[in-house]
């Protein structure tokens, strides 16, 4: 199971404990199925893509927990975290510096 899932489950436990809701009603509020949710949880897919990732923080997380979430999902897909990529994706000039960064890097 990856951290990824792990903290998923977690998350999910601590807020059905408090809102008694299944995995059925989330995945429905979600707009997946509870198979699909089901094999996220349980570390038997890779963290879902990024729409799915910000209808599930915003289901079951506190504003804080978002960035260790995106985080999380990122490194499970071998992706950047996508609030990281949305806001790059609005500010284009910053491309140029980060390529910099990067062949610094290298």
């Amino acid at each position: 199971m990856s951290q990824f899932s792990k903290f998923l489950l977690k998350r999910i436990e601590e807020n059905n404990l408090t809102k008694k809701r299944s995995i059925r009603e989330l995945s429905r509020e979600i707009g997946i199925s509870h198979d699909y949710l089901g094999r996220i949880i349980h570390g038997k897919v890779i963290a879902p893509e990024g729409e799915i990732q910000e209808k599930i923080a915003y289901k079951i997380l506190k504003k804080n927990e978002y960035q260790e979430f995106y985080d999380l999902a990122a490194k499970n897909r071998g992706e950047i975290p996508i609030d990281i990529a949305k806001a790059l994706s609005q500010k284009t000039k910053k491309w140029d510096e980060i390529r910099k960064i990067l062949e610094v890097k290298k």
